[in-house]
């Protein structure tokens, strides 16, 4: 799976498994995949499938270090929903991470370093191509006849098609992306005490200037045998990431609109708002650099789950583990970009979000033989608390652009937003399965879920599946 040249671990799955559609919905530096295990189902609901990792419910596959992946297994049938509840209906990708061995302590170090281009840019009209469609389109608006340039066309205009000038936005928007990842991963243990720790720095530049995506990751699991019939186990994340994407979307648009005429920048060497003159035709490279725009997200899971052999075939595991994720966003548009432009001074925002989620997992199983039966059954009793805060502070009218969005607080208008909500959930899950000579099978499911969300006269639900 890491074979592939991609940062995204969406797009590493690409093919991989039946029933997984991949498409992407971002191709930018640090972009990311939309995945659907069953298909578009909601019209305007999440269709994104739940992503647990070593029994942990984490907010994005991305969260996880690819070369930490050990398998990937998919569910999108009713157990799913059985066994996760609501959360479950878009589907369950199942993630199991690395795991210490017994031996010799191992290092492994996996990277690469390549470049990107765009294979190819998109078909346009040439500089003499388009000189004659603003021609015809005049024509067609003027009785059917030809008028003179000068009529026609801008000043600006007119002065880049004498000197035999043209603009190329597609090469003025683009460059060589970079794109490098280095993962280094020790393993060693004993016989009782097993640990996995690794380690992962990645970096792209983008094509579009001024966009770029940095990330590390850091990974520790530990398993410790205390005695025969009690094991403790621990797993811990931590995940910085920094993207800077000033708009690719709407810049890839405008190369391809934008008139080749005109000139890029003025006699002083500043960028022409309009290089064409036209007030309706905007620079592209105006916001790509006049405007900033910086994500900083932090992720951290801290999971610890105790293991008790009760008797033979039956065991009980308490999972308790603590995820919490920061996002903090800063926008600038300077004086001079194409928003700027409207009032002349400088505008922006900053926004922080802070996510905490809480979650104790109970859980008893039992598997046993008896002659040419089997029966084995798993009881879950589920606690989760989600905790969400937002502040964002939006200012307009900044006199200079010194300091750039720190200097929000001299804004003449400012309006802040604050926002908190919290969540939990309680659920209790049973599944029995048996079967008789491995022939013939039999598997009943229970579940009850009761949810602050809910409405008040309906607090639980309950499911119950069979096959």
């Amino acid at each position: 799976m890491t074979k592939a040249v991609t940062l995204d671990v969406g797009e590493m799955l690409r093919g991989r498994a039946a029933g997984l559609q991949i498409t992407t919905s971002n191709a930018g530096p640090g972009g990311s995949s939309n995945i659907q295990v069953r298909g578009t189902n909601s019209i305007s609901g999440g269709t994104d499938p739940i992503v647990v990792v070593d029994g942990v419910v984490v907010g994005s596959i991305n969260d996880v270090n690819p070369n930490d992946i050990a398998s990937v297994e998919v569910l999108k049938d009713a157990a799913a929903q059985a066994i996760y509840g609501a959360r479950a209906a878009n589907g369950v990708l199942l993630i199991t991470t690395k795991r210490g061995t017994t031996g010799a302590v191992q290092v492994n170090y996996q990277g690469y370093y390549g470049i990107q281009n765009v294979k190819r840019n998109f078909d346009v009209y040439s500089p003499e191509e388009f000189i004659q469609y603003k021609r015809e389109a005049y024509r067609t608006t003027n009785n059917n006849q030809y008028g003179d340039d000068t009529e026609v066309f801008s000043q600006l205009e007119l002065e880049s098609i004498r000197n035999g000038e043209f603009i190329d936005w597609q090469k003025e928007l683009m460059r060589t992306g970079t794109i490098q990842n280095h993962d280094l991963s020790i393993t060693a243990g004993t016989e009782k005490t097993k640990v996995f720790v690794s380690t992962n720095f990645k970096r792209q530049t983008g094509v579009v200037p001024s966009t770029d995506f940095t990330k590390g990751q850091l990974r520790f699991n530990l398993d410790q045998e205390i005695t025969s019939w009690f094991k403790v186990g621990l797993n811990t994340s931590l995940s910085i990431s920094t993207t800077n994407d000033p708009g690719v979307t709407g810049l890839l648009r405008d190369a391809v609109t934008c008139s080749p005429l005109g000139s890029i920048y003025d006699s002083e060497g500043n960028l022409n708002l309009h290089p064409t003159g036209l007030q309706e035709n905007w620079n592209p490279l105006v916001d790509l650099y006049e405007k900033t725009a910086v994500q900083k997200n932090r992720n951290d899971l801290v999971n610890i789950f105790f293991d008790f052999a009760i008797y033979k075939g039956l065991n009980f595991r308490v999972n308790a583990s603590r995820r919490s994720w920061n996002y903090q966003g800063e926008t600038y548009n300077t004086a001079n970009s194409k928003s700027g432009s409207y009032t002349g001074m400088g505008n922006g925002n900053i926004k922080n979000q802070n996510e905490n989620e809480w979650t104790v997992d109970n859980i008893l199983s039992y598997d046993n033989q008896f002659g040419k039966n089997h029966i084995s059954g798993t009881l879950i009793q589920s606690f989760t608390e989600r905790n969400q805060h937002t502040n964002m502070m939006a200012g307009s009218l900044i006199p200079n652009d010194l300091l750039g969005i720190y200097g929000i607080e001299s804004a003449e208008k400012v309006i802040p937003t604050l926002s908190a909500s919290q969540r939990r959930l309680i659920s209790t899950a049973l599944r029995v399965q048996y079967d008789y000579a491995s022939k013939y099978y039999l598997t009943v499911s229970g579940r009850r879920d009761g949810s602050s969300v809910f409405g008040a006269e309906n607090k639980w639900v309950f499911s119950l599946l069979w096959h």
